[in-house]
């Protein structure tokens, strides 16, 4: 599908493809928890009060920040750059395995959320 038929195909009743929603729900998750423990407004500002705090490393602030701008692409550049279902399926794909590494590899998810909430990866 074109830019036009996908977004067209969002407005006919079905529901959003389970890639899509998973994607954006693990990231609301993972902005949500960094924003309650910085308690700062914003995902931005959030992963680099973690950082400046030493509650996180540079390399999960990194891991953080490269979710952040991906799914950003996802949200805010869906009209500014007309994409396609190809071209949105493949920034959905990559934003879930970039989640998925940040599961596994962020200590401090792992430590204050995986563990916490006993979640099996």
């Amino acid at each position: 599908m074109n830019h036009k038929e996908w977004i067209k195909n969002q407005f006919t009743g079905k529901m959003m493809k389970v890639n899509y929603r998973n994607a954006l729900i693990h990231f609301s998750l993972i902005e949500s928890f960094l924003r309650n423990k910085a308690q700062k407004r914003t995902f931005d500002l959030a992963n680099k009060t973690l950082l400046c705090c030493g509650l996180t490393t540079s390399e999960e602030f990194c891991i953080f920040e490269k979710i952040r701008l991906l799914r950003n692409e996802i949200i805010h550049k869906l009209f500014l750059e007309s994409l396609g279902e190809k071209d949105i399926n493949k920034k959905v794909n990559n934003l879930m395995k970039d989640i998925l590494f940040a599961y596994k590899k962020s200590e401090f998810l792992k430590k204050n959320l995986i563990e916490k909430y006993e979640i099996k990866l």
